[in-house]
């Protein structure tokens, strides 16, 4: 997600806490962003907040992070700190959680040579959306041997996004991407594409313009992942690129066409394909932008046309020519058309029919009877049920129930707090004897009881090997029995030998001091 959405989405009080905290901790302000702030970030922070970083940059979106190992408090606390600096944020729609770093920050932590500028994105951004939108219409949730790679690829996104689940749209999630998360969306495709072609390269990196020495590949070429270069290839991804303009940059050519760069906001260009047909054509894709006609097969299979003349009015050169021309083909006949919902009113009285159907002629009310049966559209239901009330003819007790008009995609992603996180054992651990939290050496038992413990209570301990050497670990697992020299594995995967331990002293979670690291505790 782009820096510009999260900020759009979060309250002035919070981002003047995230300014003031980074200037504490003499980290750049949040819109500097460049190679030389992420390295003068990078600088600032401790050893577990650059591996708590390491690992969200390199993990995948759709990634929830579940694993049978426990999670580590020492991460928590670092990722707490990250968020109060604005380096990660945490963001929530419904039951969809995730934590992220913004598009550009990402791009300066990641991409290798800084100043390389990045690729135009046309190409790979047209073919991504052609692709969902032609999986999206055809109701296509599971991968066919006729597909092309880019299908696979959208397809395989939308299922780790969320977008996709137990094989069905969620449509509401899906817009919520495509109005502030496309670039999220591109990313996802875009590593399930070289994952599968380029095991050896650094992805993350290559996606957010680092070139890569490798193996060319044609598909990822035709598709736009990847620009052929001096020896080199280059991302044709452009992440941060996308969502920069208004729909007035779409260009209205006057004969029912439309051009459409593909810096538009990719919700607003998914809504106008409600209506329109994309024409396919690599050239211009790979210029920017598409190319989308109006026809009567188009509009025909699009929803209520006077939606499309709210939301585009102003980009009309002639507005009235349009709405002329899309009234003729809505009216052209065909062998079906769809009347959606309906209200059925049950006549009890045979008697009153006449007096009933009189009544919603005179009020002007369309219905169709069918036996003893009335059906009226869903929209004119309560009004119906009003005149039907008035005249007495229907209980007062037995109402319509109001139907709430909701927009797909009108929810909005919410960025959330990260704090407060509890320790599960905080007063346990503040009952241990006073002694144990002093930097001590104690005999081979005494100290295979302290891991033990440690390992019951999740407690951060801090260990001192002979040479002086300290450190600050969390216990996964302790291999005793049977063992002819005991150690035991720390949950950031350390094998520690116990009888490497000097002196050993557990910390309460209270005095896990801000400068958090493997190195120091306060």
């Amino acid at each position: 997600m782009k820096l510009a959405t999260i900020l759009s989405l979060t309250g002035n009080e919070k981002i003047e806490s995230v300014e003031k905290e980074r200037k504490h901790r003499g980290i750049p302000p949040l819109q500097d962003v460049s190679h030389e702030s992420a390295a003068a970030v990078m600088a600032k922070l401790s050893v577990r907040e650059k591996n708590v970083l390491a690992h969200l940059l390199k993990k995948d979106l759709g990634d929830a992070g579940a694993s049978a190992k426990r999670e580590s408090y020492l991460d928590k606390r670092a990722g707490e700190r990250l968020s109060a600096a604005g380096i990660i944020f945490h963001l929530s729609y419904e039951n969809h959680h995730c934590e992220l770093v913004p598009r550009e920050w990402k791009r300066a932590f990641l991409n290798k040579e800084g100043s390389l500028p990045p690729g135009e994105p046309g190409l790979f951004f047209w073919n991504t959306m052609n692709a969902l939108n032609r999986l999206y219409t055809q109701n296509v949730t599971k991968v066919r041997k006729d597909h092309t790679a880019i299908e696979k690829w959208v397809l395989a996104a939308m299922k780790r996004l969320g977008c996709i689940d137990n094989n069905r749209w969620n449509e509401d999630l899906l817009l919520s991407f495509l109005h502030n998360r496309f670039d999220d969306v591109m990313e996802q495709a875009a590593l399930f594409s070289l994952k599968t072609k380029q095991d050896k390269m650094d992805v993350h990196a290559f996606i957010h313009g680092t070139p890569l020495e490798c193996e060319e590949d044609d598909d990822l070429i035709s598709y736009g992942v990847m620009i052929p270069g001096d020896g080199r290839v280059l991302s044709g991804c452009g992440l941060e690129l996308i969502d920069l303009y208004d729909q007035q940059y779409i260009m209205d050519l006057g004969n029912f066409e439309m051009i459409i760069p593909s810096g538009v906001n990719p919700g607003v260009i998914w809504h106008l394909l409600r209506w329109g047909s994309l024409q396919v054509n690599p050239e211009v894709f790979s210029s920017g932008g598409a190319h989308v006609i109006f026809t009567k097969e188009s509009v025909q299979a699009g929803p209520e046309v006077e939606t499309f003349f709210e939301k585009f009015r102003g980009v009309f050169i002639d507005p009235k020519r349009y709405e002329q021309q899309f009234a003729r083909w809505i009216n052209e006949k065909t062998p079906v058309k769809e009347k959606g919902l309906f209200h059925c009113f049950h006549i009890q009285d045979i008697h009153a029919a006449e007096t009933c159907t009189s009544l919603l002629d005179k009020k002007e009310v369309d219905y169709f009877s069918l036996q003893d049966h009335l059906f009226v559209s869903q929209q004119d239901g309560r009004k119906a049920a009003g005149f039907l009330k008035k005249a007495g003819l229907l209980n007062e007790s037995k109402t319509v129930p109001k139907v709430q008009k909701k927009e797909a995609g009108s929810k909005r992603w919410t960025v959330q707090e990260s704090g407060g996180h509890r320790h599960p054992y905080k007063e346990d651990i503040g009952q241990l004897p006073r002694q144990w939290f002093s930097l001590l050496g104690y005999d081979k038992t005494m100290l295979l009881r302290l891991l033990r413990q440690a390992l019951i209570m999740e407690a951060a301990v801090l260990i001192e090997d002979p040479a002086g050497r300290q450190s600050v670990i969390e216990i996964e697992s302790i291999h005793a029995l049977g063992e002819g020299r005991p150690y035991f594995h720390t949950l950031d995967e350390k094998k520690i030998q116990i009888d490497s331990i000097e002196r050993i002293a557990f910390i309460h979670p209270d005095q896990l001091g801000d400068n958090l690291s493997e190195e120091e505790a306060t």
